[in-house]
């Protein structure tokens, strides 16, 4: 089995950092308040990228704060990695340097266009030697086995994430800050699951006592790799789904942050599938009705619900250890920094809130297939020709009869036939009625302006109105149909 021996933080770097925070004033390493920030694969795909990020890391720190910063591998980088270790599992060499090539080319240029001086030599050499312990190798092991293992595909997988805190903490070095790549198979302890392990907070919270902290209470800004972790035997393993969202609020959780904030931007790609730049978009968690409305917060039922349903918030799991501390989430756009975006935190909501804090859709063949349900009604044809709209709220279906009711008349008022299954999901916080899938961009719209972002008592106020409205029509028309 490969034994990895990676670049880290070392022993004694460790000290000077401990040695530095000692000389600073119970002031100082006291002020202000410390966040994880993770940025995935698209908001550090470039030198661009990696510059914008180091300025919202600084700025952060400049403002009296304690920022961490936790990285995915440069976007399309991972696919890379996964392609060469695939090429190497078959023999096939071409595939496999070409692979290699686009990999370090993206890094080469990358680091040319970020760094300069000693910088940008000594993490050009730093960068071509992570290549050469965890890519060649673990590929040469490949070939040889004539298979790839779990354990393999971690350690290839790994290296993205390795190369980008490199980048990023030589350039906050570079802009004169005090910085450290932190590897997290030094950091996160994991039950030791290949290919989808869980973190051990109590194991890991000793570990980024050790290594990471004292990085902050120097005025240092750490730079930790997302996705990965080792088990209690050292040995490397990945975590699972959203795992630098894991990372990120392991280490909120370790440190009692004050927030976890994760970065997603819109980007565009040049020829060879790499990023060649940001553009505006959705910032944080947005309204399916109007994706130019953010939604400013939801609970993190509110976010279990909305996943449940297949909208992009974030998966639950992922920031279960900043749950458990009762730390806020933030969802936020890299290219509007500046913005609040979404934050998702533990918020009971008072009677006179919303009730309908967001709502979403997905294809009624999509959701029978991902969550295996095969009774849900249909208003026409297959299940490919309808939709399923969830209405997500605290405690949502103690209002079960009068939303069936409300959905039905502001629907039919509009010629959309709907239709209203049992909890389809066995949960009280969300409300789910199908409609034709070719009306479903109209029922959502509808169906927001009528419930999401209303006080309960104007919404009850409501349904009261539309159904006697409901039932004066009927009344009215059955008067029509009296003979003379």
């Amino acid at each position: 089995m490969l034994k990895t021996t990676s670049t880290r933080l070392s022993a004694g770097l460790c000290n000077r950092f401990a040695s530095a925070a000692a000389t600073q004033t119970a002031q100082a390493t006291q002020t202000g308040t410390t966040g994880v920030f993770k940025f995935g694969g698209t908001s550090v795909g470039s030198a661009d990228a990696l510059r914008n990020v180091g300025t919202i890391l600084s700025d952060s720190r400049d403002a009296g704060n304690r920022p961490v910063g936790v990285l995915s591998a440069m976007y399309s980088v991972t696919n890379r990695l996964i392609r060469a270790k695939d090429a190497a599992a078959v023999g096939d060499l071409a595939a496999l340097r070409s692979e290699r090539e686009g990999i370090w080319g993206v890094h080469e240029r990358t680091i040319n266009q970020l760094l300069s001086g000693a910088h940008r030599v000594e993490t050009l050499e730093k960068v071509d030697a992570l290549l050469r312990e965890h890519l060649d190798a673990t590929t040469a092991e490949v070939m040889e086995a004539g298979e790839a293992s779990i354990y393999h595909a971690d350690v290839i997988a790994s290296l993205g994430e390795r190369m980008s805190v490199t980048c990023l903490a030589a350039h906050l070095q570079e802009q004169g800050y005090l910085s450290a790549a932190v590897q997290a198979d030094d950091v996160i302890i994991t039950d030791g699951v290949s290919g989808n392990s869980m973190p051990l907070l109590d194991h890991t919270a000793d570990r980024v006592s050790r290594i990471v902290r004292p990085v902050l209470d120097a005025g240092g800004i750490p730079v930790v790799t997302g996705f990965f972790g080792a088990g209690l035997d050292g040995k490397l393993t990945t975590l699972g789904r959203g795992g630098s969202d894991l990372t990120a609020a392991t280490l909120g959780y370790c440190l009692d942050a004050d927030e976890v904030s994760l970065f997603k931007v819109e980007h565009t790609e040049d020829d060879n599938g790499f990023m060649s730049g940001w553009e505006p978009g959705f910032v944080g968690v947005v309204h399916d009705a109007d994706t130019s409305q953010t939604v400013d917060s939801l609970n993190y039922s509110d976010a279990r619900e909305l996943a449940h349903f297949g909208k992009s918030v974030l998966h639950p799991a992922t920031v279960a250890p900043a749950v458990e501390k009762n730390i806020p989430v933030f969802v936020k756009n890299t290219y509007e920094p500046s913005a609040k975006g979404t934050v998702i935190k533990d918020m009971p909501a008072p009677s006179t809130t919303s009730i309908v804090n967001a709502l979403t859709k997905i294809s009624v063949a999509k959701y029978a297939t991902t969550h295996g349900v095969d009774n849900l009604p249909l208003v026409g044809g297959d299940l490919e020709d309808n939709t399923l709209i969830a209405l997500v709220g605290d405690d949502l279906c103690r209002h079960g009869d009068d939303l069936a009711r409300a959905c039905e008349t502001v629907l039919e008022a509009h010629g959309i036939a709907s239709a209203v299954p049992e909890r389809v999901n066995g949960s009280a916080d969300s409300f789910a009625v199908v409609v034709p899938a070719e009306a479903a961009k109209q029922a959502v719209r509808l169906l927001h302006d009528e419930f999401v972002s209303r006080p309960v008592t104007d919404v009850l106020e409501n349904m009261s109105v539309l159904e006697a409205q409901k039932e004066m029509s009927k009344f009215t028309a059955k008067m029509g149909r009296r003979p003379a």
